[in-house]
């Protein structure tokens, strides 16, 4: 082949070569500076627990009169099984039941463990109220 059409000559490969060369540290440090960032990162990122719930209540508070139309007509179990299901659905996406559930439990308390690098919520371990008495240090003597 003539020199006139190669792509990439010899003369330019051996450049790079000789520069990849010249700056090897880059290529030994850049790769350990990125893993130790990124572990410095993933230490300090909170930990996340996923959760889920169902809430299922059986009302027979409320009067249901299209059941008993059904019931005459022969839809009786198909229909009592949809309206259940319903019920349920909505019960469980009612966000006002959850929203009073956790106010009445308090579970908007959160314990933290500081550290050098994170701080850590604490998740568990959470069956007591802590309560600030103000007088303590007047029974104390100490101001």
């Amino acid at each position: 082949m003539d020199k006139s059409q190669e792509i990439i000559s010899r003369k330019d490969v051996l450049k790079l070569l000789v520069h990849i060369v010249s700056n090897w540290y880059f290529i030994l440090f850049l790769p350990l500076l990125a893993f130790a960032l990124s572990y410095v990162y993933t230490h300090r990122i909170p930990d996340v627990y996923a959760a889920k719930c169902q809430i299922l209540l059986k009302s027979n508070e409320t009067y249901d009169y299209q059941q008993q139309i059904y019931r005459g007509l022969g839809f009786s179990s198909k229909y009592a099984s949809y309206e259940e299901t319903a019920s349920q659905m909505r019960v469980i996406k009612s966000s006002n039941l959850i929203e009073e559930v956790l106010h009445s439990l308090s579970l908007n308390v959160s314990y933290y463990i500081i550290g050098r690098l994170k701080v850590t919520e604490v998740y568990e371990h959470m069956p007591f109220r802590v309560v600030a008495d103000d007088r303590s240090s007047v029974h104390s003597g100490m101001e």
